[in-house]
């Protein structure tokens, strides 16, 4: 990735009607060259965010995309982006113990 292009991501085919996207929600993104550095955490990224009908897929099936934009802050990073905060089976674990 280069950090000076604005990127625009297109996921086709969600099947629900409404999305928290069109009320604010924002995907995240964790950054390998932010972990490095000492910040090892998933923010929320992206404007420009839509969630809207699509005109993909059969005919008698309705689908849905959803589009965002990403300017990333540093130039060949690895970043993994996700719908939402992932919960990881270390979570998991930590949470049955404290029960």
């Amino acid at each position: 990735m280069r950090n000076d292009l604005t990127y625009r991501f297109n996921i086709i085919n969600f099947e629900k009607i409404n999305s928290q996207f069109n009320s604010g929600m924002q995907p995240v993104m964790f950054s390998v060259r932010d972990a490095v550095i000492g910040k090892p955490y998933w923010r929320r990224i992206g404007d420009k965010i839509s969630y809207y009908k699509n005109t993909y897929g059969k005919k008698k099936k309705i689908f849905y995309t959803l589009t965002f934009n990403i300017r990333f802050t540093y130039e060949n990073d690895i970043c993994y982006i996700a719908y939402h905060y992932p919960y990881t089976y270390t979570s998991l674990m930590v949470n049955k113990i404290e029960e």
